[in-house]
């Protein structure tokens, strides 16, 4: 499992770095920076490949990974054993704004992360 991911990682680094040995010369001369881009699209892909890697992936990966925390989190709170059906209406009605607290928290941590 772990070498498939392994080669399944070099695949996608191949991917998207492989542009490199094709889109840029190096030693260009006249041109203020040591490796120049060649053409406008190679520019683009560069620039797509950039943002997606950069910004859309580890965006997308911490969104996920917090609301499958919050998720998670939801499922573990333990419920104490109920007596009486008295208790239960008193442990229902004190239970629905605690939750609302504690989803509103884990929002608010989720966001700012």
């Amino acid at each position: 499992m772990a070498r498939r991911f392994l080669i399944i990682i070099i695949l996608i680094s191949i991917l998207i770095f492989g542009e490199i040995f094709y889109c840029y010369e190096a030693n260009v001369p006249n041109v203020p920076v040591p490796c120049y881009i060649n053409s406008l699209t190679c520019q683009l892909y560069n620039n797509w490949m950039n943002i997606l890697y950069n910004i859309v992936i580890p965006s997308s990966l911490m969104a996920v990974f917090g609301i499958l925390t919050i998720v998670n989190v939801r499922k573990r709170i333990v419920h104490p054993a109920r007596s009486t059906t008295i208790a239960v209406g008193i442990h229902q009605t004190n239970r629905q704004p605690r939750l609302r607290k504690i989803d509103r928290h884990l929002r608010k941590i989720l966001l700012v992360q």
